[in-house]
């Protein structure tokens, strides 16, 4: 693991010479930036890009709301440059908090923590979790698209219901 830290680069052309394909590098980055995630999609060249929690991406505004939508579209020009997939998480405002109500079950784009607008307006693909507590017991989430511009057809944004093993990794 130290010498592949070390030589990063060096030990990602011998993996692929050596017939691998698949290469997973999860960096942590706190504070981050939009220009950090830039050195290591340089370093690394994935074809997909996870960022967790772009709201913790630092930037010069000081609302949630404004840094949130300015980061999204500095990573969606990134993805847009290097010609990668990308996928941000982010979490939903908490619709029930204070009502004593089950959290939703199908989510829409005002859910997305707080922005209804400008987070959102800069994903082509939006996907949300959601599931009572009924649902969170018997260990199945809800997955709705709350917006789907890769595809516009009658059931482009229906959403369903899926099953998981917390303890094998398992979706269904």
């Amino acid at each position: 693991s130290a010498e592949i830290e070390s030589a990063t680069e060096e030990s990602i052309r011998r993996y692929r010479e050596l017939g691998g394909e698949e290469f997973i590098k999860f960096v942590h980055m706190q504070p981050g930036t939009v220009t950090m995630i830039a050195k290591e999609v340089e370093s690394y060249e994935p074809q997909i890009l996870v960022i967790d929690q772009l709201r913790n991406l630092e930037d010069k505004n000081d609302g949630l709301t404004q840094k949130m939508e300015a980061n999204a579209i500095r990573v969606r020009n990134l993805l847009a440059e290097y010609d990668i997939l990308g996928i941000t998480v982010t979490q939903a405002g908490d619709r029930s908090s204070g009502h004593y109500a089950d959290p939703p079950v199908f989510l829409g784009t005002g859910d997305v923590d707080s922005s209804r607008v400008g987070y959102p307006a800069t994903t082509d693909l939006l996907l949300g979790v959601g599931g009572n507590n009924a649902m969170l017991q018997r260990g199945q989430r809800a997955i709705s698209i709350a917006k789907n511009k890769l595809n516009c057809g009658p059931k482009s944004r229906e959403g369903f219901i899926c099953s998981f093993d917390l303890s094998t990794g398992v979706v269904t």
